[in-house]
């Protein structure tokens, strides 16, 4: 005789077994491909990637847990077969069988069959352990431990959402959203900031990531490397969930079995959701039409809401000739619009905001030298400067940028970029992205390129931390064509210190930047923080004049002589008074007054006699692509 306060029914588990038993074999075949037979796979392979953590190969653990998600969503789907149709719903809830028993015995079933493809596939993998290494009990545990935390969260989000909606593809595509939802709506909103506002080009991937618990959980089985915190905050999210589950099953009314939605509340919840993601949608596609006109983008919305309000009826009344709901329709304009107007005040905000001097710990800005030496680098431009007159001065230069217009690419007119990081004292980053035309970008670089500031850059450059960088020495062969070597540690040691040395010392002089060679040090980083990945180069010029620099390529035999470094291009001799700005723009040699045609071998002769000198008295051209300017003793 059952109990009254039982909470398992015998028969109902050998109903619902049945249900998901060809799931339960797909699951346990595959698990056993993708975790104990990695084993054998890693032994042909010759590899040895195995997790510090659990079982397996952490080249296959991704793919195995999302298996196992999909194993329980549509476990979740088919266990609850019964409350999406009248007939099962009717039998089941006609039994003597209570509430609570019924959705016990759900969750019970669903973790037996979990846990025995765990306990059969963790003991086969433990019995493996005879013949491979790194195979050990404790990281059984784990393994099953993450396991069942992972099967947990999803199969009673997708048993919670199984009582509310009462539509098998209602149910699977609502399980799949809500798990990235944080990201759908985060891509969206800061993807319509990016498009309406000044100098929001930056987008917080990681930390949409870390709220997007399924790209979370996969991000510490890629990286290897788990939060324990994180997953305790996993398991009391599934504590509530299933909390809720007992509470709404309870109040559940079978009589809407045949309806689309439990209740009217997740209906018009799910009904507006969609329908603003669909206009956020909708806006983007056609934002080219209406770049800073508010008028024509709230009218783009509007029919962008209309469409969408139109094709949910269409869905909802199952025909493509609707009835039209004034009120439902209303309704929805003022929640979607509502939800609008919040989407575009958080974006004004953010393009109003400026941080205080006081809280901000350092700073990162565009920055070039006199002659656009290093407008084409970011090592100065990514130096992050504490020094508050520094600080005060970007701070001044992004009033004035928020006052600039924003810059359309669709034009003829020359754009530029400038890129503003601040570092705060609690940790937070401000990152902004300023698209501005020529002359606005001019006044920006005129007020931050002065000598007290390039001084203070400068000072506080710090390439110690690039040695883990992949440098190498590129120089041209021909038009457009170049070759490089990459360094040894040692070397990339040495060049470190010399380069920051040099750039230092030089401090942007205009001279200095004149001189031009063929040598390039190249800067090539990788950054990966879990799932988000960060790949570039920084490309620095040698200068003819950086005698420290050019001693240390000599010293590892990049070059033989100081003449190997000059660019391809005929040589002339040009009066030491000529303007070097008018001479770079010229069409033709011939407009610069007393312009005089060397031979490029006496000239290689002068070089290579150790005679070049940013203070020299004679000034000569090397007519090329750049035009590079030399000054010689």
């Amino acid at each position: 005789m059952q109990s009254k306060m039982s909470l398992w029914n015998n028969a109902l588990y050998k109903n619902l077994s049945r249900n998901i038993m060809f799931l339960t074999v797909i699951n346990v075949i595959c698990t056993f491909i993708l975790v104990p037979f990695s084993y054998f796979m890693m032994d042909v392979e010759g590899t040895n990637n195995i997790s510090k953590y659990i079982i397996g190969s952490a080249s296959t653990s991704a793919l195995y847990f999302f298996g196992t998600m999909m194993y329980a969503i549509l476990c979740g789907l088919f266990i609850t077969y019964f409350f999406k149709s009248q007939h099962a719903s009717d039998f089941i809830h006609s039994l003597p069988i209570k509430r609570q028993e019924i959705l016990s015995t759900i969750y019970g079933t669903y973790f037996i069959h979990a846990l025995f493809n765990l306990v059969i596939n963790g003991g086969i993998t433990l019995i493996f352990g005879i013949k491979f290494t790194g195979i050990n009990i404790e990281k059984m545990l784990i393994w099953i431990a993450l396991s069942l935390l992972l099967h947990f969260f999803i199969f009673s989000l997708t048993i919670l959402l199984g009582l509310l909606i009462n539509n098998y593809l209602s149910h699977i595509i609502s399980v799949i959203a809500i798990l990235i939802s944080p990201v759908i709506m985060g891509t969206l909103i800061y993807t319509t900031h990016m498009t309406m506002f000044k100098g929001l080009g930056s987008y917080p991937e990681q930390f949409l990531n870390e709220i997007t618990i399924p790209v979370k959980f996969m991000e510490f089985v890629v990286s290897d490397e788990y939060n324990f915190t994180y997953l305790c905050i996993i398991f009391l999210i599934s504590v509530v969930m299933i909390a809720a589950s007992y509470v709404i099953y309870n109040k559940r009314r079978n009589e809407r079995i045949n309806e689309a939605y439990a209740n009217n509340t997740i209906h018009l919840l799910i009904y507006f959701i969609t329908i603003l993601i669909v206009t956020l949608l909708g806006g983007l596609i056609f934002s080219a039409l209406f770049n800073e006109m508010l008028i024509i983008a709230v009218i783009i919305y509007f029919i962008s809401f209309t469409i969408s309000y139109i094709l949910m009826e269409m869905s909802a009344q199952k025909s493509v000739r609707i009835t039209f709901n004034k009120k439902l329709y209303s309704a929805s304009l003022l929640v979607v619009g509502f939800a609008l107007l919040c989407v575009y005040a958080s974006g004004l905000y953010r393009e109003q905001f400026i941080p205080n001097e006081d809280n901000i710990k350092n700073v990162a800005a565009t920055f070039e030298g006199e002659a656009a030496l290093y407008a084409t680098t970011s090592l100065l431009n990514d130096t992050k400067v504490s020094d508050p007159v520094f600080i005060k001065n970007v701070l001044k230069a992004h009033e004035k940028l928020g006052k600039a217009k924003k810059a359309n690419y669709n034009n003829d007119q020359e754009v530029h970029n400038v890129h503003l990081k601040y570092t705060l004292n609690d940790g937070r980053v401000i990152d902004r992205n300023y698209d501005v035309y020529k002359k606005d970008y001019e006044h920006y670089i005129k007020s931050m390129n002065t000598e007290e500031n390039k001084s203070i850059l400068t000072k506080s450059l710090d390439l110690s931390n690039r040695v883990n960088d992949t440098i190498s020495i590129q120089h041209e062969i021909s038009d457009g064509s170049y070759t490089g070597e990459g360094l040894s540690k040692k070397q990339k040691e040495r060049l470190v210190k010399v380069l920051e040395a040099s750039i230092k010392n030089k401090a942007f002089s205009s001279k200095l930047e004149a001189g031009r060679s063929k040598y390039t040090i190249t800067f090539d980083y990788e950054n990966k923080n879990g799932t988000v990945y960060e790949a570039g180069s920084y490309d620095v010029p040698i200068s003819l004049y950086d005698k420290d620099v050019i001693a240390f390529l000599k010293q590892e035999n990049f070059i033989d002589k100081y003449s190997d470094l000059l660019p391809e291009g005929k040589v002339y001799e040009l009066p030491k008074s000529t303007d070097l700005s008018f001479a770079a723009s010229v069409d033709s040699i011939k407009d610069i007054k007393g312009a005089k045609k060397v031979e490029r071998k006496s000239f290689k002769a002068i070089v290579d006699e150790n005679k070049i000198d940013e203070e020299g008295n004679h000034l000569y051209l090397i007519d090329n692509a750049e035009r590079t300017f030399i000054f010689v003793k």
